[in-house]
């Protein structure tokens, strides 16, 4: 595994260059590639090499949204929403009142029928494709610390973010519109990375100090 948008893990002092000859290989498992990321540390003391933290499999991402409320389309009741809006709309005049009398109805209609119909609001943490199963899983396993929960939960809680993938890829077009098809690689292809701001709780330092036993 490789990324060149990181920092080298070998800074050159005399030609002041970042190389990365330090490599690893990651294993498949079940015919799939494993998840793995890494991120480069800091430079060590008096040394020119930089340690690499590499995190495998699938890792329990917490996500911190935004305090703003937004509309939750997956969860709207369409079929409510499309018999509120049949009701009220023919019910606006078109010859007793102005255009821009109509219109505000219009919108009116339209909001009042969104707002029975769509649920709005945010959450501050939440984690992707985390489903009722799998926060049961985790509150087991909260609970006891039991290994065997925890491989559980891993396991289903790939199942889930797989099968919501092969959804979204699915439904891809690129035959009228490939903008939103592009929008949507890309926050797949984010979501396997981590971002550029993202810095590891761990210093070079603090692997310089941890005490090393010698091998036998």
């Amino acid at each position: 595994m490789h990324n060149a948008k990181q920092r080298g893990t070998f800074h050159s002092a005399r030609w002041q260059s970042d190389y990365s000859p330090d490599l690893c290989w990651i294993s498949t498992t079940v015919g799939r590639s494993q998840l793995a990321s890494s991120v480069v540390l800091g430079d060590f003391p008096h040394s020119q090499h930089r340690p690499s933290v590499i995190h495998i499999g699938l890792q329990l991402s917490i996500i911190r949204g935004v305090q703003c409320r937004t509309s939750n389309f997956r969860k709207a009741d369409w079929a409510s929403y499309t018999l509120a809006t049949e009701r009220s709309i023919p019910l606006i005049p078109v010859n007793n009142i102005s255009v821009e009398e109509s219109y505000q109805r219009f919108c009116g209609a339209m909001q009042q029928a969104a707002c029975h119909s769509i649920p709005r609001g945010f959450r501050p943490t939440y984690t992707p494709c985390l489903d009722e199963k799998c926060q049961d899983l985790l509150k087991q396993y909260e609970e006891s610390g039991d290994p065997d929960i925890a491989d559980h939960l891993i396991e289903s809680l790939d199942a889930a973010r797989w099968h919501r993938w092969e959804e979204l890829t699915s439904k891809m077009n690129f035959m009228h519109s490939s903008w939103k098809s592009w929008v949507q690689i890309r926050r797949l292809g984010a979501a396997q990375q981590p971002p550029k701001s993202t810095h590891s709780s761990l210093s070079a330092n603090a692997i310089c100090c941890r005490r090393v036993l010698p091998c036998i």
